[in-house]
């Protein structure tokens, strides 16, 4: 009887090398995850930061129509059907400060495509405009009555 040296192998994987694919898998699977949630969230960062610089800007208008006794007004910028932004205007229609341009990645919806602060505070009508993010919408209220801007989270 002729003796084979050693002992034969089937052609099959070994345990550790299916837990090793295995684990790769795993890596692979969560760092695609992460990277799509990572974009979700960036989004809805985004849309938030330009509703609190909406809000700024809005009480900054206020301010201003109170302490210099005039009428400021914010008005949209439309190109073409899209808001991209937004200025204020003092009373002979002159820029004060710099136009406000949107990030491109952030939606808007304006109630009304302008709003004037009168001297006392108030303004001619109320404003609504919300932003959408990836996971959630933001929205900055303007109230005409008493001129308070809030700015609020609202999940989707």
């Amino acid at each position: 009887m002729i003796r084979q040296s050693g002992t034969s192998r089937n052609s099959a994987f070994t345990l550790v090398e299916l837990v090793v694919v295995l684990a790769l898998l795993g890596v692979v699977a969560v760092a695609s995850t992460s990277m799509l949630g990572g974009a979700r969230v960036v989004g809805s960062v985004r849309a938030g930061q330009e509703s609190q610089v909406l809000m700024q800007t809005l009480r900054m208008a206020r301010a201003t129509a109170i302490s210099s006794f005039v009428s400021v007004q914010v008005e949209t910028i439309v190109e073409g059907r899209t808001v991209v932004g937004y200025r204020v205007l003092d009373p002979t229609g002159q820029l004060v400060g710099r136009e406000y341009r949107f990030e491109p990645s952030v939606a808007t919806n304006w109630s009304t495509s302008a709003v004037t602060f009168m001297p006392t505070g108030a303004t001619n009508t109320s404003l609504t405009v919300s932003f959408r993010g990836d996971s959630a919408d933001w929205v900055v209220d303007l109230l005409s009555a008493s001129g308070q801007v809030s700015a609020r989270k609202v999940a989707r």
